[in-house]
């Protein structure tokens, strides 16, 4: 084989001698001396020839294909790298516990493209086929309850691109635009949007939203969502329709809607507002804050006597207290901070035994209000503070028509229990429709008298 000009004065006896005694592990500098080889000694490596692979072929050329020479510190290694003259494909042999190389030659990447489109395609084939079986018959309008509306709509006003005519994913959505108060409660409410069949996965969603090794496993947070719904016939409506409908009914001077249910949804927001208020004043003293179910309890509670700035109020109280806490007791920052529920609950009775003056406590962190708050504070509640100074209680004194739909009131999953219900009557029959169960139960009328 050809030498490079460095070693052309030597034979092929002497360049593998010279070799043998590079591994061996003599001087570079003492070897570069003897064999009269201008270079500098830590180049030495790089003049020798390299050798043939048995074996070994480009898959691209067929040309047979090269090593080159291994160094010192290649040679405990093991491993070995292949190489082609005409193309430059590399061919690894990993034995080392190192990561395996993929070579990224020209027609390697052309081919790996392919294969990575074939792959896409087939799994693409495998989704449309397992995902869009589950979209199921469109659920008419009139079965939506107020609870199913609102969030229905915010969802919408949210992360629906009306041009392209998509639900968008929670990971595509403007970062500046929140759905609902948390991540917890946006989870919370697509998962239950999606079991009662309002909402279903669209297929067409990222294909990284889908497990490649599981394509019914999907992720709630990367999905794109299709809006389950039909205004007249079983035709699926358009979000547009959808959004417009709802705004129509819940923007109506008098609604009759289920004052319990929606008092419900108003309070989990305000909670988890209250919740995001622990967090950002744990932050400012770098404290985790880990109690949240806990949380959650005491804040529900202190939301029956006290509104959503007060709440945060005793927040910002319970949070300067748990670092207290932690510099005076010199526990952990974790116990520290698992005080805080309690506190705030500590706070909450003393305000009321001591008669505290609370007016003008307004320690609320400014955080964007979410989509979900807007929806029930603004256009179904016709607040003017975003549910932030009053009692909860107090904004439905101002809705002029509150009621509660009798088939709410009278009738009841006979399946599974639940209230979450749509009553149907079709000849001599009640006809039971579960949100929670997905089930359909006929109650005779003659039961029923």
């Amino acid at each position: 084989m050809e030498h490079q000009s460095e070693i052309s004065h030597l034979s092929d006896d002497q360049v593998e001698e010279l070799y043998r005694r590079y591994v061996a592990g003599e001087r570079n500098l003492d070897l570069v001396a003897e064999y009269k080889i201008e270079i500098s000694p830590n180049s030495l490596i790089k003049v020798f020839p390299p050798l043939q692979l048995s074996g070994v072929s480009c898959p691209h050329c067929d040309l047979q294909m090269y090593e080159r020479r291994k160094s010192k510190s290649d040679i405990a290694s093991g491993d070995t790298v292949g190489f082609c003259k005409e193309c430059d494909h590399k061919f690894y042999i990993v034995r080392s516990r190192g990561r395996q190389r993929c070579c990224t030659c020209g027609p390697c990447v052309i081919v790996q493209a392919q294969e990575q489109a074939e792959g896409e395609r087939s799994l693409r084939g495998k989704i449309f086929q397992y995902w869009r079986l589950r979209i199921g018959d469109a659920i008419p309008y009139e079965q939506l309850d107020i609870q199913e509306k609102v969030y229905l709509l915010a969802l919408v006003n949210a992360q629906a691109d009306l041009n392209l005519s998509i639900v968008k994913s929670v990971a595509e959505r403007r970062r500046d635009i929140w759905f609902a108060p948390s991540e917890s409660l946006e989870n919370e409410i697509l998962v239950l949007l999606y079991r009662r069949r309002i909402i279903a996965v669209d297929p067409e969603s990222p294909i990284t939203a889908f497990d490649p090794e599981h394509v019914e496993s999907a992720r709630v947070k990367s999905v794109r969502w299709i809006i389950n719904v039909t205004l007249s016939d079983a035709q699926r409506s358009s979000i547009e329709d959808v959004q417009r409908k709802i705004v129509k009914d819940l923007s109506l001077p008098s609604v009759d809607f289920d004052a319990h249910q929606l008092n419900t949804v108003a309070t989990s927001i305000l909670t988890e507002q209250a919740i995001r208020q622990i967090h950002y004043q744990c932050d400012r003293y770098s404290l985790p804050f880990t109690a949240e179910n806990k949380g959650r309890d005491v804040i529900g509670t202190l939301l029956l006597s006290y509104n959503l700035a007060v709440v945060c109020y005793f927040a910002y109280l319970a949070v300067r207290r748990a670092n207290d806490y932690y510099l005076d007791a010199r526990v952990s920052k974790t116990q520290a901070s698992n005080i805080i529920p309690g506190r705030m609950q500590g706070y909450g009775v003393k305000a009321e035994g001591e008669a505290w003056d609370l007016a003008a406590k307004r320690y609320l962190t400014g955080d964007p209000r979410s989509e979900l708050n807007k929806v029930v504070f603004d256009l179904v509640l016709r607040a003017q503070d975003g549910g932030s100074y009053k009692k909860v209680d107090e904004y439905f004194s101002l809705v002029s028509k509150v009621d509660t739909p009798t088939n709410a009131a009278v009738f009841s999953c006979p399946v599974c229990g639940s209230n979450a219900v749509h009553a149907s009557v079709k000849e001599n029959c009640i006809f039971i429709d579960c949100k929670d169960c997905i089930s359909r139960s006929p109650v005779s009328l003659a039961a029923q008298s």
